[in-house]
């Protein structure tokens, strides 16, 4: 685990903010694996089920931190299949932060070109799974 803090440009991301969210952070990178979504997805919803987050604030995370942090690995010929390594996963998130901080409003969702529609897909199985598991 990497230990301190990341400048991402004039942001921040502190010990205790990856404390908080980095296994959220590795259960939804799970959809961003060389492999069938479907079958990390109870990992996923569990991760973000049991986590201290809102459904607000996990679709926030999904969309702002985690896809365009993960999402090359969907375009690369043989991309990653297991999971993501940790430091790896803090600094992808700390860098795309760092040039989301800086990007114009309308290039904010460039980055999910063509993954539009299997972001949003996932996003609703998973937003669904969760309230079914949080109310249950």
């Amino acid at each position: 685990m990497v230990s301190g803090w990341f400048a991402c440009g004039g942001i921040v991301i502190g010990e205790e903010e990856i404390r908080r969210k980095l296994s959220v952070w590795q259960a939804l990178s799970q959809i961003f694996l060389d492999t069938d979504p479907e079958l990390n997805l109870p990992y996923v919803v569990r991760g973000c089920a049991e986590s201290e987050f809102s459904i607000e604030e996990l679709k926030f995370i999904y969309y702002q931190e985690v896809a365009p942090a993960c999402l090359i690995n969907l375009r690369v010929v043989a991309g990653e299949w297991a999971f993501f390594d940790d430091d790896w996963l803090i600094e992808r998130i700390s860098q795309k932060v760092r040039q989301r901080a800086w990007l114009p409003t309308f290039l904010k969702g460039i980055y999910k070109l063509g993954f539009s529609d299997y972001l949003d897909e996932y996003w609703q199985k998973i937003e669904r799974q969760i309230r079914a598991a949080r109310a249950s």
